[in-house]
């Protein structure tokens, strides 16, 4: 319950997640998020904090296939702007 959370800095009663665990979450929920925004969460992740290992561990964690998790970062890194 508590995986991959920090407490807010403003508010003690405010967990929030590593960038991995809510890429995870909507990746495994995609009906939680859009799938643009979650291409466009992946893109701003892989370019600017990729960290394959973390993200691998925290799908593990959550049962989502290291294959549905590359799927989706092929996906962000084939992606074109339209």
């Amino acid at each position: 319950m508590e995986y991959q959370l920090t407490k807010s800095a403003s508010n003690s009663l405010l967990l929030l997640p590593s960038k991995e665990r809510a890429l995870v979450e909507c990746i495994k929920h995609l009906d939680w998020c859009d799938e643009g925004i979650l291409i466009e969460a992946l893109k701003s992740y892989l370019q600017w904090f990729r960290d394959d290992e973390k993200l691998y561990e925290c799908a593990k964690h959550f049962g989502v296939e290291k294959d549905t998790i590359d799927y989706w970062i092929n996906e962000a890194l084939t992606d074109e702007e339209v």
